[in-house]
């Protein structure tokens, strides 16, 4: 049911380095628009063939590893966000979109491996805040303000690990494609706790605001917590020069200083209405939730079973646990973060209790079977378990096990 944009990998200005072929529905359609907004019918992955492995990242190519393989089904919904639509007022978006409601509920699929990188599929509402974003970057550059600050993710070599690097837009390319249109200087590499890539990562797009890719946003800390200082003017500076520490981005694989972010989605929901709507309304419907959650995971911190999740070991009494948790992630905070909004969906807020689970899995005098703490848990955060039982009912199981009845 997420709405995406795809987005044609080929459709890079004239001069651009580097051609490469389009993803596959732009081969089947060769009509179809820059920007196509579908929406997710069927996301089914598996193991690749037998034999089908992907080289290590060794020399000598002896470490591999099997591919697994994600086959993503879309369809085209565009009735309402076609370029000429009224509610389309972003001249380049208007561009992109020319043509999209002639495909209007036709079904295509892409096929995507662990190592691609599908940065042609977009989640919709990130898409439309980029587009903004990066008619915001052009604007500044113009009337000679400072340039915008951007932070971008990258991979780490050996694929464990996302890291953030910061930077500022150094130009705006024009034209129509959207694709790599923002050449970003680096400043310097960002100071953050890095998560593993497969830690609950479900996303199939970048989101252009924050580690969510998206998601759902599954990074403990977003791209701009624990921010410091802003860069000085030497910095700045240096990153704008010419120089090899440069890159071309799609405006949707950065992420924008919070300052400018408010200011952007009521700008996107007033150019790009048809493209944000329905992420508005997702977004109520999340806020509820979370709130819901909340309160489900508050009960959850009564139940003494639970009791040693509350808050982190005293490092004193548990070095090793320290030494060997990357996010020490508690209960106590998870409620707190659901109770006050911080994940933009709650598949981020379930790729906590997985940190959660292997945290509690590490703690010394605490035996745990860590599938049926994941259960427990993700009812907490969901409402039910994986079987459909309601929380309410294991809660009640458990109080009553712990000889608390009617406490």
């Amino acid at each position: 049911g997420h709405e995406l944009q795809v987005v044609h990998a080929g459709a890079r200005a004239v001069g651009a380095a580097g051609g490469q072929a389009p993803p596959p529905p732009f081969r089947t359609y060769p009509a179809m628009p820059l920007a196509t907004p579908c929406v997710v019918s069927h996301v089914r992955c598996a193991a690749a063939d037998a034999g089908v492995e992907e080289a290590g990242d060794g020399a000598d190519g002896a470490a591999r590893r099997t591919v697994c393989v994600c086959h993503v089904e879309l369809r085209v919904d565009a009735a309402e966000a076609d370029g000429d639509c009224e509610g389309i007022r972003l001249p380049q978006a208007q561009a992109l979109l020319s043509g999209a409601r002639a495909l209007h509920g036709h079904r295509f699929s892409v096929t995507l491996t662990r190592s691609d990188m599908p940065d042609f599929l977009v989640l919709q509402d990130a898409f439309a805040r980029s587009l903004v974003h990066a008619a915001r970057a052009a604007d500044a550059l113009a009337a000679g303000e400072p340039p915008l600050r951007v932070r971008a993710c990258y991979t780490s070599a050996d694929g464990q690990s996302d890291e953030w690097f910061e930077g500022v837009t150094r130009a705006v390319r024009p034209g129509v494609s959207a694709w790599e249109g923002v050449h970003v200087g680096w400043i310097d590499q960002v100071v953050r706790v890095s998560v593993p890539v497969d830690s609950g990562d479900t996303g199939v797009g970048v989101d252009g605001d924050g580690a969510d890719g998206d998601d759902g946003g599954v990074a403990p800390l977003g791209p701009w917590d624990g921010e410091g200082e802003a860069p000085s003017e030497e910095e700045v500076e240096g990153a704008m020069a010419e120089g090899a520490s440069n890159a071309w981005l799609s405006p949707w694989e950065l992420a924008f200083a919070p300052d400018v972010r408010a200011a952007v989605a009521a700008d996107a929901s007033s150019l790009l209405a048809p493209l944000c709507a329905h992420a508005e309304a997702e977004a109520d419907t999340e806020a509820a939730e979370q709130q819901l959650a909340a309160v489900r995971v508050g009960g959850a911190l009564r139940l003494r079973a639970l009791a040693p999740l509350a808050s982190t070991p005293n490092a004193a009494q548990d070095e090793r646990w320290w030494r060997a948790v990357a996010v020490p992630l508690d209960l106590r905070l998870l409620q707190q973060r659901l109770a006050r909004g911080y994940y933009r969906r709650m598949g981020a807020a379930l790729a906590d209790v997985e940190v959660l689970v292997r945290n509690a899995q590490l703690l010394q005098a605490y035996e745990v079977d860590g599938d049926a703490l994941h259960s427990l848990l993700s009812a907490a955060v969901r409402g039910r378990d994986p079987n459909g039982r309601p929380w309410a009912e294991l809660e009640s199981a458990l109080r009553v096990a712990e000889g608390g009845e009617g406490r």
